[in-house]
C-alpha cells in the first residue's frame, strides 16, 4: 500500500467497520495521511516496534514536507539525523505557514553544535506562535510550588546520611531561555539587577603581540563561536565551571609577526579536546576541522 493512497480505494479492500485499512494523520499540518495497517508491515521490515514506526514515519513526514530546507540540509550530511527529528517534534503544532519560520531559521544553522541548533528551533517555534506559548506558560505556571519532603519512620535514625529534625524542600523553576517580551518586562520589573555595558562589535577584531589571549579577546571569541568547536563537540559556555581552553587557531610563533593573538586566531576548546588535539596529533584545516595528522597524510 502507498503510504498517501486512499486505503479503501485498493482493490478487494475491507471496509473500515469490519476493521480493514484507514488513513491516519501521524505528522503536523500539511502532510499527507498513511494507511495504518502499512505502520505494521514497515514495523516487521524494519525489526521494530509498531510505535517506534510511527515516530520515525511522523518526523520524516515533517521533514520532507513541512521543513524541505531542513531537509536538503540533512540529506547533504550537513546535521545529524536526531537533531532534525527533534526539530520537526519540536514544531508539530505549528500549521503549514507558521512552521516556515523554523524551517529558515534551523536551516541556515544547520552546520553549527547541536545544542545551538535546538536553541534557535526553541526560539523559532516560540515565535511562530507566541499565544499558543503564552497559553503553555499560563498552564505552567499552576504546576508551580514547593514541596516538603515526608520522611519515613526510621529514617531519622537509621538515615547515613543524618536526616534528624531537617527535611528537603524543593522549589521548582523555569530555566531561563527564549521569552516572550512580557516575560521579560515582568522579570526587569520585579527581579532583575539591570547593568549597563557596552556593545561588543563583532564584525572589527582585536589583537594583541603577546601569547596570552586577553580577557576581552576570549570574551568576543565566545561570543562568535558560542561553544566548544572541536568536531562534532555539543558544550555550550556557560557562567559557571571550568572556562574553555582558548587555542590558537594558527601555531604562535614567537619570531612571527606582531598581532598573532586575537579573536581572528583563537580556537575555544575543553580542557579534554584541547588534550587530544595537543596529544594525538590533529592538524587544523582552514575551515578549523580537526583531522589525525595519519588521516590527514592519507
Amino acid at each position: 500500500m502507498g503510504l498517501a493512497s486512499r486505503a479503501q480505494d485498493e482493490p478487494d479492500a475491507v471496509p473500515v467497520r469490519y476493521g480493514g485499512p484507514r488513513l491516519v494523520s501521524l505528522a503536523g499540518d500539511g502532510t499527507p495521511q498513511v494507511a495504518d495497517l502499512a505502520l505494521v508491515e514497515m514495523a516487521i521490515a524494519r525489526h521494530e516496534g509498531v510505535m517506534a514506526t510511527r515516530n520515525t514515519l511522523a518526523d520524516a513526514l515533517d521533514l520532507r514536507h513541512r521543513l524541505p530546507s531542513v531537509w536538503t540540509g540533512v540529506r547533504e550530511g550537513r546535521c545529524e539525523v536526531w537533531v532534525v527529528r527533534r526539530v520537526a517534534r519540536m514544531s508539530r503544532r505549528l500549521d503549514r505557514d507558521q512552521v516556515r519560520i523554523v524551517d529558515d531559521a534551523v536551516a541556515a544553522a544547520l552546520d553549527e553544535a547541536p545544542s545551538r541548533i535546538l536553541a534557535i528551533a526553541e526560539a523559532k517555534v516560540i515565535e511562530a506562535d507566541p499565544a499558543t506559548h503564552a497559553e503553555r506558560i499560563k498552564a505552567n505556571r499552576g504546576k508551580l510550588g514547593v514541596w516538603y519532603s515526608q520522611p519515613r519512620p526510621g529514617d531519622q535514625v537509621e538515615d547515613p546520611d543524618n536526616t534528624a529534625g531537617v527535611a528537603s524542600i524543593f522549589a521548582r523553576v523555569e530555566r531561563l531561555g527564549p521569552r516572550l517580551l512580557d516575560q521579560v518586562r515582568d522579570l526587569l520589573a520585579h527581579h532583575a539587577h539591570v547593568s549597563i555595558a557596552p556593545v561588543v562589535d563583532l564584525h572589527t577584531g582585536r589583537s594583541v603581540n603577546g601569547y596570552e589571549h586577553p580577557t576581552d579577546v576570549k570574551h568576543r571569541t565566545q561570543l562568535r563561536t558560542v561553544g566548544d568547536v572541536f568536531p562534532h563537540a555539543t558544550g555550550l559556555f556557560a557562567k559557571h565551571g571550568r572556562p574553555p581552553d582558548h587555542d590558537h587557531t594558527r601555531p604562535y610563533d614567537t619570531h612571527g609577526p606582531p598581532g598573532q593573538t586575537g579573536d581572528h586566531n583563537d580556537t575555544p576548546l575543553t580542557r579534554h579536546h584541547h588534550r587530544a588535539k595537543t596529544h594525538l596529533e590533529y592538524r587544523v584545516l582552514e575551515h578549523q576541522a580537526l583531522v589525525l595528522a595519519d588521516d590527514f597524510a592519507a
